[in-house]
């Protein structure tokens, strides 16, 4: 069928949150039918709609999620999962039972929770008839907003989502493209694949209202980038040379996301990884080059607030935000921004508004000089945290880096130890024989490790933990273990396309299980 091979077309730049922005792009996947449903079930683990919801607040879509030159569309900018909502409910007519029940409870959350663009105000007649029968269904239960760690490997995307906050990151590789931009959309996307990251802390509009004609496209946060100047894109969707991007997922909790950053036409090399923890994100990069005379910088954050930054030695607090603690000494700039829609989109009927818009930023860098040859970052973001919690986490550090080189980085908190391995390593008690990147969590007598291959290029490998473990409670069919004073987790990554392989033990003073 056409639509279906349109659809599959798309792959490249396929984003949950933008290929199904208004009812016309949902039309023809309604059409599909079933095929549809089988088709969108299996384009992430849980189903492509259950890990949809991984909101960027109340009812919104993330950022990251939107289609890569979506965002220069002022109708269409993250901040509300209006045209979402009602492909769903459009999915929903003709979907089996089991998905239907699922789509209309998705749907009447995101709805019920809608606070920045309120549903019933906006839409169209036909989706407030469709909306008001969900709403109205006593039968159909609203789906609380999720909470807890997201992988999306087939759109190199990860979402960390806690009460009150939420964390995503925009990765790219040979799979998915960096950016796209055509008909006079996305001019200045260059990095939005870099490793974006997108920090929500109670304001759903913070990557919606006015942020992409106004940002510094040069000072996306979370990205590391030659800092030369850009000429603007027009007709292109890249896709870096890179194979690793991707992450994986402990007990649907934690996580371990990873990418390693080639640059556009540049030499500019970075490995970056982000530990994902339950108030806290871990921010790693090593390996970071660069040559032909320019500056390479990392973004820690560029904020659009009218709030003061508080900076101490070796930490700062924003109001709303949070707080930052951090390595070595990075550089702020408190700014007032001006651009135009119609500046990032000059479509014939995308086309923004000519009139000015302005925001207020608060931007903290690291300057890694000219042509560095080896240079390093390490920061953590407390999203939502108080100024004195946040002098509290400098002072007692109960995160600690393990490692920070372009062979491993790793983190240990309490209990979980998180690393990529980007090679054959050690990282307090993990080893590792092949690239990969691992969680293990020891609470009580259980044992949980999660190991995935972001880079879709090794076989297997096996996890060496130096915990001991004398049984298995619960194992993927791929993985193996082999308990002992040393337990070895085997896991077979061949073919499973960057997704998270599991295994529970236990340890110590449990009963003993076996296989």
């Amino acid at each position: 069928m056409p639509d279906f091979d349109a659809l599959r077309a798309t792959a490249t730049t396929l984003l949950t949150g933008g290929v199904f922005d208004d009812p016309a792009r949902a039309a023809p996947v309604r059409r599909l039918g079933r095929r549809a449903t089988s088709l969108l079930a299996g384009m992430a683990p849980g189903g492509l709609w259950d890990d949809l919801p991984p909101e960027g607040g109340p009812g919104n879509v993330t950022g990251c999620h939107q289609r890569l030159r979506l965002v220069t569309t002022a109708w269409a900018t993250p901040g509300t999962v209006q045209h979402a909502d009602d492909a769903v409910l459009l999915l929903a007519q003709g979907a089996p039972e089991a998905y239907r029940r699922r789509f209309r409870e998705l749907a009447k959350g995101w709805i019920e929770r809608c606070s920045a663009r309120p549903y019933l105000a906006h839409a169209d007649v036909p989706a407030t008839r469709r909306a008001v029968d969900v709403l109205g269904d006593p039968g159909v239960a609203a789906a609380p907003g999720p909470v807890g760690h997201f992988v999306f490997p087939d759109m190199d995307r990860v979402v960390h989502r806690r009460p009150g906050w939420s964390y995503a990151i925009g990765m790219s590789s040979r799979r998915v493209a960096a950016y796209e931009a055509i008909n006079g959309e996305n001019p200045h996307g260059w990095y939005t694949g870099d490793g974006m990251t997108y920090l929500y802390t109670g304001d759903p509009g913070q990557f919606g209202h006015d942020f992409w004609p106004t940002v510094d496209p040069y000072r996306l946060p979370g990205t590391t980038v030659d800092t030369r100047e850009r000429a603007d894109l027009h007709m292109v969707a890249r896709r870096p040379d890179n194979a690793w991007a991707g992450g994986a997922t402990l007990a649907g909790r934690y996580g371990a996301a990873s990418m390693e950053v080639i640059g556009d036409g540049v030499p500019t090399r970075a490995r970056k990884s982000w530990f994902c923890l339950d108030a806290a994100v871990v921010a790693l990069g090593s390996g970071i080059r660069g040559s032909g005379g320019h500056t390479v910088e990392t973004v820690l954050e560029n904020r659009a607030t009218e709030a003061e930054p508080f900076l101490a030695d070796g930490w700062a607090h924003l109001e709303g935000t949070g707080g930052y603690v951090f390595e070595g000494t990075p550089l702020s700039l408190t700014e007032r921004r001006t651009g135009r829609w119609h500046d990032i989109n000059s479509g014939d009927d995308t086309g923004g508004a000519l009139e000015p818009v302005s925001r207020r930023y608060v931007t903290i860098w690291y300057d890694h000089g000219i042509d560095p040859a080896d240079a390093a970052y390490a920061y953590v973001l407390l999203p939502g945290a108080s100024r004195e919690r946040t002098r509290a986490f400098h002072r007692d550090r109960p995160v600690a880096v393990l490692a920070n080189t372009p062979l491993v980085q790793a983190v240990r908190a309490g209990g979980l130890w998180a690393a990529t391995f980007w090679a054959a390593g050690t990282a307090g008690v993990l080893t590792a024989d092949a690239p990969c990147v691992a969680l293990v969590r020891r609470r009580g007598t259980r044992i949980d490790v999660a190991v995935a291959d972001p880079g879709r290029t090794v076989e297997a490998v096996t996890l060496t933990l130096g915990l001991p473990a004398h049984g298995v409670l619960r194992a993927d069919d791929t993985v193996t273990v082999t308990p002992g004073a040393r337990p070895r987790v085997t896991v077979k990554l061949g073919g499973s396309a960057g997704r998270t392989h599991a295994a529970a033990l236990s340890g110590p003073g449990s009963p003993r299980y076996g296989r």
